[in-house]
């Protein structure tokens, strides 16, 4: 019972950061045939996944606005807005990005080819 008392604050906390990364919840409901133990470590596992995409999805999300902001610059366009609320971009957003880096780069195509023909 010792055990429960003790592992029971690490649940709160690994379910409070998993809730924190990716915008995703995740709850400390007891599931049939696991101990306390065994959901601390599932709940710690999925947090370090969890934690790994939320570092990998704002590498990315830095690499694009840097190269958006480049091509912004030498086409003199208002860069891509990423809401200030946003911590971890979604899938979704990173998309819509790539979608507005790709159609700048396409501008800057044609821009060059203009300058050349026109």
């Amino acid at each position: 019972m010792q055990e429960v008392g003790r592992v029971k604050p690490l649940l709160v906390v690994q379910v409070r950061n998993a809730n924190n990364v990716c915008d995703v919840s995740v709850t400390a409901q007891p599931s049939e045939g696991l101990t306390i133990l065994q959901m601390e470590k599932g709940l710690r596992s999925r947090a370090e996944t969890l934690s790994a995409e939320k570092q990998k999805r704002l590498e990315q999300l830095r690499q694009r606005l840097e190269t958006d902001e480049k091509l912004c610059a030498s086409l003199g366009t208002e860069p891509f807005h990423v809401p200030s609320s946003c911590v971890v971009p979604t899938e979704q957003q990173l998309a819509d990005l790539d979608e507005h880096i790709s159609e700048l780069e396409t501008e800057k195509v044609l821009d060059i080819s203009c300058d050349f023909t026109c």
